[in-house]
């Protein structure tokens, strides 16, 4: 049994991690961006819609293998720490409304379509995933 303090390491660990990766993909897009197709459009949200993405195929594969049942240090750095701060959602409602306060209203629609439909298809394929790879050889 770990202690408060020795959890709060681990989770604060993969937090930190965790805001320097999704920092990191959202330069990456912005760069990626300008030299191609995306110029002019608004890459934070492609950027967002992709951490969101792996976010929810990471969790799916955690849950479907049983990492989320305990306080083991590796769900709290993964899954609490790690990608509760890759995952930002509050960034995508942020920049939901931004878009509604702009009149982007087709960049809205499939704003929130692509990050809630692909979220859950993305939590789903990870449990099926985690299951295959987890099934007993046979």
């Amino acid at each position: 049994m770990t202690s408060l303090a020795q959890e709060l390491l681990m989770v604060a660990g993969g937090g930190a991690v965790g805001a320097c990766m999704r920092y990191l993909t959202a330069i990456g897009f912005a760069n990626f961006g300008r030299h191609t197709l995306l110029a002019g459009q608004p890459s934070f949200l492609i950027a967002t819609l992709c951490v969101n993405l792996v976010g929810c195929l990471a969790i799916g594969i955690l849950g479907g293998a049983g990492w989320l049942t305990s306080n083991q240090p590796q769900r709290l750095w993964l899954a609490v720490g790690f990608l509760g701060s890759l995952t930002t959602f509050s960034a995508f409602g942020y920049e939901s409304w931004q878009l509604i306060e702009q009149n982007r209203w087709v960049w809205l629609l499939g704003n929130i379509l692509a990050n809630l439909l692909g979220g859950l298809a993305c939590v789903g394929l990870g449990i099926g995933l985690a299951r295959i790879l987890m099934a007993p050889a046979g």
